[in-house]
Order: structure tokens, then C-alpha cells, then sequence
């Protein structure tokens, strides 16, 4: 079961995806109460971090971008690439949310001329490819390795 610090600190990657969350669907995304995920939302805004509630029926959260971190220092071009890379991830992997996850917390870091950038760069693009073999990520680590360590590597 985890700590509270682990579910509250899972309950704020849930709300930095952006909009509003209902209660319910967190405290089952937490497998948790409703109770549970009101006391931690509690928890993440005595850390200082903007959550607002809609109480009652139908209750929700919702991260407002108000906690002060340093800025990203990319360029117009690196937000490209970075965006153009996220969404290659999310084709290859569609199953896996990190990288839908990722780029929606990277745009809504960015300030407003560079998620706009991200946000036209995503919706400009899209990812053609044939259905590719399953990769054996042990096999991955060994060549990686021979690659790393400029040794050879024989196939039978």
C-alpha cells in the first residue's frame, strides 16, 4: 500500500496532465476513497501547489499553474523536435501513456509562444509506420552493451 507522500505525489501527476479530474476516477486510479484523495489534495496544497476543488456531487480537481519552477530554456526548434519525438513514442507505443503523459506536462510548463510551437507542431504531424516486430529488450541490453564496450556479436 503506499505511503502517503507516494499517493499524493501520484496524485499530482494525475492532475499535471491539465483539466478537471473527478473525484471518483482519482480514488480509483489511486485505488483509494474519496475521502483519501480529498486529504491529499489537502496535503498538496499545504506543499504549495495550486489544487482547486469542486465540492458535492460530481466532485472534481483541478492543478492550476501557479507553483514557480525555473523555465525551460529550449528554442522554437527544440520544442519542435522534442514534440515531433513524444509523438513518435506515443505511435510506436500507443499502450504506454509516458509519452502523451510527458508532452502534456512539457506544454503546460512552456511558456505560451512555445506551447503554442508544441501544440501546432503535434497537431501538423503524424506518425506513419507499419506494425514492427516485438523487440526482445534483453536481447537490446546485449547489443547495447557490445556496442557500448566495442565488442562483437555473433547471430546464429
Amino acid at each position: 500500500m503506499a505511503t502517503p507522500t507516494e499517493r499524493a505525489l501520484q496524485l499530482l501527476s494525475l492532475l499535471q496532465g491539465g483539466g478537471e479530474l473527478l473525484a471518483d476516477m482519482l480514488a480509483r486510479r489511486l485505488e483509494v476513497s474519496e475521502r483519501t484523495v480529498r486529504r491529499d489534495a489537502r496535503r498538496l496544497r499545504d506543499l504549495g501547489y495550486d489544487v482547486s476543488a469542486r465540492t458535492g456531487p460530481g466532485a472534481s480537481y483541478r492543478l492550476r499553474p501557479s507553483v514557480k519552477i525555473p523555465p525551460l530554456l529550449l528554442s522554437e526548434d527544440e520544442i519542435a523536435a522534442v514534440a515531433v519525438g513524444l509523438g513518435m513514442l506515443a505511435a510506436w507505443e500507443p499502450a504506454d501513456e509516458a509519452a502523451a503523459s510527458a508532452a502534456a506536462k512539457l506544454t503546460s510548463l512552456l511558456p505560451p509562444r512555445l506551447a503554442r510551437r508544441a501544440r501546432a507542431v503535434s497537431l501538423s504531424t503524424q506518425v506513419l509506420h507499419a506494425d514492427r516486430p516485438a523487440i526482445d529488450m534483453a536481447t537490446m541490453g546485449v547489443l547495447a552493451d557490445a556496442v557500448a564496450n566495442a565488442t562483437r556479436v555473433r547471430f546464429a
